[in-house]
């Protein structure tokens, strides 16, 4: 019998640096993989509030996904709570970089109070889950339909009565196998840029990072060496994306966009084929690293110009050798 499921991202306003509150795409995977298994699922990006608790309510879930990162982790803890008071027996599970860098922690011994604050009696969790959870998710809800044990499946933490339990997580290679990001229940003109009032979407095809800096818990999340969607999938997501919502800018929210240069230069050429910039007129941003500068050449950029990516944001993290080397940012030095 399938369940019914829902997701929650806290919300985290728009800052006023960039000015821009991004679409829940961890919860929009996680969405897509567990309708694709007839699931009942319903997303929340929301700030902890009495209509967000009654909404839940009435949709009376049988699992409630958390998903945080470190800044809105109290907000979710706050959610959580407040969904346990209304029925104890909802399954909460946490994920996201917050849990995924606590349990890093415990694992490598750093640190263990922060994994005790997720996982313990009185927690409203009921598990985490670290990595990558959009294949987790939905055989967490297969063994929760059927009554069977949970604390064997990769990437689920769990409390038992020897203490805290960690199964490793599994990567996803090949991003392929997963369905694109669902927007049932989201309303895409929530996320303008407050800068420009232009609507701003978020799409993400690329994975982990080349490098393994000390202040950035990307390679805890996702491990290393990157994986990706094929340009192919990539580019109809976005075609859809547009026809459907109309956007002024796409951001590709990739760790390390230029990873691979053939699958970006994959990409634009499917892009110009399709009549991307001639036809669609949208803005498309990146993040890229200092590396990159240094090997793309300027036809390619004429290209991606073309197509329509107007802009780079790119990552200055200091210009000192001395601590450049201490975070593990060797590569930097020669491109600072």
């Amino acid at each position: 019998m399938p369940q019914k499921i829902a997701l929650i991202q806290p919300l985290v306003e728009a800052g006023t640096s960039l000015g821009i509150k991004k679409s829940p795409e961890s919860i929009q995977f996680l969405a897509s993989q567990l309708k694709r298994e007839a699931h009942d699922v319903r997303m929340y990006h929301s700030a902890p509030s009495d209509e967000l608790y009654k909404e839940i309510a009435e949709f009376d879930p049988d699992i409630v996904g958390v998903s945080t990162m470190t800044l809105n982790f109290p907000a979710g803890v706050e959610i959580a709570k407040a969904i346990k008071s209304i029925r104890e027996s909802i399954f909460i599970i946490l994920g996201g970089w917050h849990a995924s860098g606590c349990v890093e922690a415990y694992r490598k011994g750093q640190e263990k109070e922060s994994l005790r604050e997720i996982l313990n009696d009185k927690s409203p969790f009921d598990c985490a889950v670290v990595g990558e959870g959009d294949l987790v998710m939905p055989e967490i809800a297969l063994r929760i339909e059927s009554g069977q044990k949970i604390d064997d499946i990769p990437g689920v933490c769990t409390l038992t009565p020897d203490g805290i339990q960690i199964n490793a997580a599994n990567r996803i290679r090949d991003l392929d196998v997963l369905a694109d990001p669902s927007w049932d229940g989201l309303d895409p003109n929530d996320y303008i840029d407050q800068r420009t009032l232009e609507t701003d979407l978020s799409v993400h095809f690329n994975r982990a990072c080349r490098f393994n800096c000390g202040f950035c818990s990307t390679s805890t999340v996702y491990g290393r060496g990157v994986s990706n969607f094929s340009p192919s999938r990539a580019v109809n997501y976005i075609s859809q994306l547009i026809n459907a919502n109309k956007p002024s800018v796409i951001t590709f929210t990739d760790e390390d966009f230029f990873a691979k240069m053939n699958w970006v230069m994959e990409l634009v050429a499917l892009m110009e084929e399709m009549g991307f910039g001639e036809k669609t007129h949208v803005d498309f941003d990146t993040f890229a690293s200092v590396n990159d500068l240094l090997k793309i050449d300027e036809s390619l950029l004429r290209r991606m110009k073309k197509v329509g990516f107007n802009s780079f944001t790119i990552g200055i993290e200091s210009f000192n050798k001395e601590t450049l080397i201490k975070y593990n940012k060797l590569p930097m030095i020669r491109a600072m």
